[in-house]
């Protein structure tokens, strides 16, 4: 019986010549694994990563190994290449933070332990890991909110003699310096102007300062000359205005910074005063007044989206920057109170959690439209993440059990899944970003039986045996890839492939059976117009086998018969 189904299938072959059984195109949809990356912390328990900064495929962070506290670390995504830079504090934690890729290097503030917190910088090694500039030489300069604009680095500091102020660096020691002292009596920067950020919009920095007159918008291009004020906090001449805050919520929209005027009129009521300016002195305009408290600000389609309370707690609104087109976008919740949070774009899409019901919670996605705001699924979101075209977040575990879990969306309820429920009894990710290096998803999560450690989500076409889930794999540039056999069915003890592509994309080429299982695999790289590899298969068992020929964005299979 067994000679006659080898018979037909061998017959079945034979009706297919020409194809070879060969399927072209893009590539079935493949898998991806979760794995911790490494126990950091075997002493105590948890290395508690934070900081996650990618930088050129590499990913860096901070951790505490039980003996050196929290120090710099960096990882290629495996147990040996996760390792710590270098142990700047010895005797103690430096604490590193606010890491930023600048120019290929990675920059940061830390404490060495001599001479407090300062800039700086590292290039992955223990040897290029440097102090960049003294700036505060009788304490903490504590350098803070660092962007980079026109190839330089800005961020706020404080010298101990001119108060906090705006700072930039090329990455030298002689090029760290003060940009302007915008308060000779006191902090230039106070905590309000730290909440607001510094804000990039056509080769120019937007922020909030505060001078002898008081607090206002300010500009600079990275000059003494080029940094002054352009609106003035004097100018919010309204009537029956008790308390003014200082401009909140800066935010770019095409050639635009819209920003926010907190006060309190005299019947003790909070309200809002939106403006909108493209960065010249006196072209701040008024555009809307708004009860509540503004929250969150987004740019999205062109239009600013933000949250506000106006009495039916944080609603999602959207300007298009006149006083008609300033409006609520949808009522998500017409039971109660609409508690939209976390707004964080995707692409064309617009991801936010949000009410629908007195007690249900969900994951809410919009186009900018009324009609295209709708739930994508029912459950309670945080930690928004935009990743590499899809949603990472925090979502509940196993139903009745646990969570917060790592889930993954692509939009549609379908796509909208639980990776795995590391922790089926409690909490496992916390509000450490996902972030993307070296083509996987890096977050820190804790398991039943460790700490809060390194974690990895990886897509792949091959995934380590027992960690196999449904997934897409990212997008690459697309290859033309061909695979060939010289014989079919296989003869001999040996078969000779020949696999051809055009890109730099590395060809994984593996041989398996019907069940899955890895019977040969290996992996080329480069590219060529034709790479011959020789497999031995005398000792294989007869029967069906799958050649596979893979790249990120393609796949080709011929299905071979051995018999």
């Amino acid at each position: 019986m067994k000679k006659v189904l080898q018979i037909l299938t061998l017959l079945s072959f034979i009706q297919h010549p020409l194809s070879l059984w060969a399927q072209f195109g893009p590539a079935e949809p493949t898998s991806f694994y979760i794995a911790r990356v490494k126990d950091i912390n075997p002493v105590y328990s948890t290395g508690g990563p934070s900081w996650l900064t990618d930088l050129n495929g590499v990913l860096y962070f901070t951790a505490e190994n039980g003996v050196n506290g929290r120090e710099l670390w960096k990882s290629d995504g495996t147990e040996a290449g996760t390792v710590q830079v270098k142990n700047i504090n010895l005797n103690g934690s430096s604490n590193p933070y606010n890491l930023i890729n600048y120019s290929g290097v990675l920059f940061f503030s830390a404490d060495n332990g001599s001479v407090g917190r300062e800039l700086w910088k590292s290039n992955g090694t223990a040897a290029g890991t440097e102090l960049v500039k003294n700036i505060n030489p009788s304490g903490d300069s504590d350098p803070s909110g660092p962007v980079v604009m026109n190839n330089i680095l800005y961020f706020f500091a404080d010298n101990g003699t001119d108060g906090r102020e705006l700072w930039r660096s090329n990455g030298t020691s002689a090029g760290t310096y003060q940009v302007k002292d915008i308060n000779p009596a006191g902090d230039g920067v106070t905590l309000f102007g730290e909440w607001a950020g510094l804000n990039v919009m056509n080769g120019v920095l937007y922020f909030v300062a505060q001078d002898a007159s008081g607090p206002g918008l300010w500009r600079s291009d990275g000059t003494t000359a080029g940094t002054y004020q352009i609106h003035s906090l004097s100018a919010l001449t309204i009537a029956g205005v008790i308390q003014a805050l200082t401009p909140q919520h800066l935010t770019v929209v095409g050639g635009q910074l819209y920003f926010f005027y907190q006060y309190i009129d005299s019947a003790d009521t909070f309200k809002n005063r939106l403006y909108k300016t493209n960065g010249s002195p006196g072209s701040a305009t008024h555009v809307q007044t708004l009860s509540g408290t503004v929250h969150e600000t987004i740019a999205f389609t062109s239009k600013l989206f933000f949250t506000t309370d106006t009495g039916n707690s944080d609603e999602l609104w959207f300007s298009d920057g006149t006083p008609p087109g300033t409006q609520r976008l949808k009522n998500t919740n017409p039971f109660g109170d609409d508690r939209v949070f976390q707004l964080t774009t995707v692409g064309n899409t617009l991801f936010f959690g949000g009410q629908n019901g007195p007690d249900n919670f969900c994951l809410w996605k919009t186009d900018g439209t009324t009609a295209n705001t709708v739930i994508v699924k029912e459950l309670y979101p945080s930690n928004l993440n935009a990743v590499n075209g899809k949603l990472f977040f925090n979502g509940p575990g196993s139903p009745g059990l646990g969570g917060p879990e790592p889930w993954i969306s692509d939009g549609t309820t379908s796509g909208t899944r639980l990776l795995k429920d590391l922790n089926p009894y409690g909490p496992s990710v916390g509000t450490t970003p996902f972030v993307e290096s070296g083509n996987r998803v890096f977050f820190a999560a804790l398991e039943s039986d460790h700490g809060v450690e390194l974690y990895k989500y990886v897509p792949c076409t091959f995934c380590p045996v027992g960690g196999r889930e449904a997934a897409d794999l990212p997008t690459e540039t697309p290859s033309s890839l061909q695979l060939q056999v010289q014989q079919n069915p296989i003869l001999g003890k040996t078969l000779t492939v020949d696999v051809s592509w055009d890109t730099g994309q590395p060809v994984q080429l593996s041989l398996t059976d019907l069940q899955g299982r890895i019977l040969e695999t290996r992996r080329l790289s480069g590219h060529q117009e034709k790479q011959r590899q020789v497999l031995e298969v005398g000792h294989l068992p007869a029967g069906l086998l799958l050649l596979r020929a893979s790249t990120a964005d393609q796949q080709r299979v011929i299905r071979l018969w051995k018999p």
